[in-house]
């Protein structure tokens, strides 16, 4: 099964979407002062998967470069502008959206073949 750029955009907005939760959640209060630590975070099973989900991001993320690490990591991740992380990077948009997109492409194919 092929994933368009869309739809693995929207998996990985997914995936840290769910990271990001359970992180804020749990900066909300430690764990170790939750007497019903399942309660709390929706099952023990839901903590599990948050930490599988960032596990597979930074996987996926560990084959290709720093600098693509950083501009997906920034725009699709963290939600900021192409233009930016270009300002942050120093080099031009277009560079940032052409990386972006040409590891993105990347990312997808490794999730397609596995």
């Amino acid at each position: 099964m092929e994933m368009s750029d869309k739809e693995l955009h929207g998996l990985v907005e997914r995936i840290a979407w769910g990271i990001q939760y359970q992180v804020k959640k749990k900066n909300r209060q430690s764990y170790e002062h939750l007497p019903y630590l399942d309660e709390f975070c929706g099952g023990s099973d839901n903590v599990l998967k948050a930490v599988e989900e960032q596990l597979f991001v930074e996987q996926l993320l560990s084959t290709i470069p720093e600098q693509a690490q950083l501009i997906i990591r920034r725009t699709v991740l963290e939600g900021a502008t192409d233009t930016e992380v270009a300002n942050q990077l120093h080099v031009s948009q277009q560079a940032v959206n052409r990386c972006k997109r040409k590891y993105l492409h990347q990312l997808k194919n490794l999730l397609v073949s596995a």
